[in-house]
């Protein structure tokens, strides 16, 4: 009898465990792009091209306008067919794993679609199919990046090809990087930009507007902060360089910090409002909410739109994995101290004395011995007197060296490991806090920005929290008091949350991590939700045969890639000039060519390179990075069903 499989049988390649089995997955990510994949199914019938037929009927187009509609054409109908031929003969034989085998095959179905849709368009349009079909043959510009493929992925695709070497194995990474990160990561950026530029102009719409609404998926409203290393920073201000808190609500229960593959900014026409007493995410239609099931033993995830607020436990937070060990030095436990009682005379620089005053005034022995025996274990002066009307005042010398303030996140670490976060807590509860059971204390304060610190360092302990405040108006001078309440629960019934369609157009914002989960915060509430999921599988893939034969990506396979790269953005640039000899909508071949080299970058980036194309940026603002290596669902694929299906032909 055989030993069952274990999930790290499961490799990417080479594996030795039964190909046939599914379960227990080893890349929830990969299951995770499958159903979102079979979610999306359409058929090319579905997308009514009455308005672009009409349009290309008349004379309202410019010779340059349809040679970009037939250039594309001729590189896009044989593109699909290339890439479907390499899944189907080669890269699905040398995975070896059943998950991402279960998307492969999705993904082959798919580009049978992509033919399937550019045939149908050609055909509707009246485009002459002979001169379409082969300009992969005749038109230089789209032959070269054809030839460039093949170069690649014919090697793979003998039937005797097997991996199991270095050698192989390099091959196998070189063809996915060729596949993934240039082929689909690359070729296909010139044309996407410029049907979304016909769309602007208010040219052929039905064709951009079924890219627009494949852009429209999983995003969140603007007014949403990401838990990051360095706190919560709003959805609009993260950069690829930001160290964001990836959620791993399955088996691992944890957060671990990871820069995102892509961001995102897109527009939709309704948005779904999650509210609930410790929850408040406005989210787009397509966006991944996840929840735990009862006994917490797996999640479901499912779109907004699907999403049901019934049994089950919508996270709320989850802890940072980092090992046990440090707690606070006596120095952080001074600081929290000084930011709760603690009064800084700023007119005492310390330049003669190097010391600096720092004052306490205290009622309650118990805040008195805990400020001495802190400042005593220091080995710091202090100076101790009772006052006339019975309170205690101590005066600290602290060291210049020292820089006493009285706002938290001047020193607060986000990567702390859990003991010193759950210290942290325990410690500004002795301070400005009480427990109110064994489950859930109390922090208090007047200033929000400290409240929403110690917020950020619960939710990276596992925490649940929720905040309320109290309106003091006797006085004008009187401030707004805060209470944060700290809880060892760390979800949210499904039950008790409101789910509220908001109609209209509206931005959102599009994050992407490894883990597919990221942790939010909107009106001061926090939870664990999916992220968008448009980073090309291909890319995850890549990443992780590095990560389990990292002696593959030595430093000549490094530079292989790098080469690989920049050839084929080079072929991609005389494609653009091929395509706009001259300026049209918008955009010329210069242009074009500063956003090849942005979009390059990105790939080097994706899969841990460095970028060579200095100062390249992003020259189309409207261009949203949501289309990131999103080939998987080109221009043509859409679920666009409330559109009139059929008559397409009719001319």
């Amino acid at each position: 009898m055989t030993d069952r499989i274990t999930v790290d049988q499961k490799q990417m390649i080479n594996c030795r465990a039964d190909l046939n089995q599914l379960i227990p997955f080893k890349y929830e990510w990969a299951w995770n792009k499958y159903l979102a994949g079979c979610a999306n199914h359409w058929m090319p019938q579905e997308v009514n091209m009455t308005a672009d037929i009409a349009l290309w009927k008349s004379n309202q187009l410019s010779d340059a306008e349809r040679r970009i509609i037939t250039r594309n054409m001729g590189f896009f109908s044989t593109a699909d067919s290339l890439v479907a031929n390499n899944l189907v003969l080669a890269i699905y034989r040398l995975i070896t794993n059943p998950e991402c085998r279960q998307y492969l095959l999705r993904q082959a179905f798919e580009e049978a679609i992509h033919t399937h849709a550019y045939q149908y368009c050609i055909e509707s349009l009246g485009l002459d199919e002979g001169e379409i079909f082969n300009m992969y043959h005749e038109v230089e510009s789209i032959a070269k990046k054809a030839e460039w493929a093949l170069r690649y992925t014919q090697e793979i695709a003998d039937p005797t090809f097997t991996t199991g070497t270095p050698e192989t194995d390099k091959i196998l990474l070189k063809n996915l990087i060729a596949f993934y990160a240039v082929l689909e990561g690359i070729f296909f950026y010139c044309g996407f930009s410029q049907i979304l530029s016909m769309g602007r102009f208010n040219k052929m719409t039905g064709t951009s507007e079924q890219f627009q609404y494949i852009l429209r998926d999983e995003c969140v409203s603007g007014d949403t902060e990401v838990l990051t290393k360095n706190g919560f920073i709003p959805v609009t201000e993260l950069t690829y360089d930001t160290l964001i808190a990836q959620a791993h609500p399955e088996d691992e229960k944890r957060l671990t910090y990871a820069k995102p593959m892509a961001l995102s900014c897109s527009e939709v026409d309704a948005l779904y409002h999650f509210e609930g007493e410790k929850i408040d995410c406005m989210v787009s239609p397509k966006h991944r909410m996840v929840k735990w099931v009862q006994d917490e033993s797996h999640a479901i995830v499912n779109p907004a739109e699907d999403f049901k607020c019934s049994n089950g436990k919508i996270i709320h937070a989850l802890p940072l994995h980092n090992p046990a060990g440090k707690i606070l030095n006596d120095i952080e436990r001074f600081l929290i101290a000084t930011q709760a009682d603690g009064s800084i005379n700023q007119r005492y620089t310390g330049a003669i004395s190097g010391h600096r005053p720092v004052s306490f005034m205290f009622c309650k022995p118990r805040k008195i011995d805990r400020l001495c025996h802190i400042v005593e274990r220091l080995g710091w002066h202090y100076h101790k007197r009772v006052t006339k009307n019975d309170r205690t005042q101590i005066t600290v010398y602290v060291p210049v060296t020292i820089n006493p303030t009285k706002d938290l996140s001047q020193w607060a670490h986000y990567d702390w490991t859990q003991d010193a976060l759950r210290d942290y807590i325990e410690e500004v509860m002795e301070w400005d806090g009480h427990h109110r059971s064994p489950d859930n204390s109390i922090y208090g304060s007047t200033d929000l920005h400290n409240i929403r610190v110690v917020q950020t360092i619960a939710t990276l302990a596992g925490y649940g929290t929720k905040l309320s405040t109290s309106e003091d108006d006797r006085k004008e001078s009187y401030k707004t008091y805060y209470r944060l309440s700290v809880q060892t629960r760390n979800y949210q019934q499904a039950l008790t949350v409101t789910k509220t369609k908001i109609d209209g157009k509206a931005t959102v914002y599009g994050v992407q991590v490894p883990s597919g989960f990221i942790v939010i915060r909107r009106n001061n509430k926090v939870c664990v939700t999916g992220n968008s999921m448009h980073l090309n599988f291909g890319i995850d893939m890549i990443n992780q045969i590095k990560l389990e034969n990292p002696h593959l990506w030595d430093d000549a396979m490094k530079s292989t890639a790098q080469e690989m790269i920049c050839e084929g953005t080079e072929l991609e640039i005389a494609y653009a000039h091929d395509t706009m000899p001259t300026g049209i909508l918008g955009m010329n071949a210069t242009i074009m060519t500063e956003y090849l080299k942005f979009i390059a970058n990105r790939r080097m980036q994706q899969i841990g390179l460095k970028p060579v194309y200095e100062s390249a940026e992003n020259p189309f603002p409207w261009m949203s990075e949501m289309m990131d290596l999103k080939k998987e669902k080109n221009f043509f694929e859409t679920r666009v069903i409330e559109y009139q299906t059929g008559g397409a032909l009719n001319w």
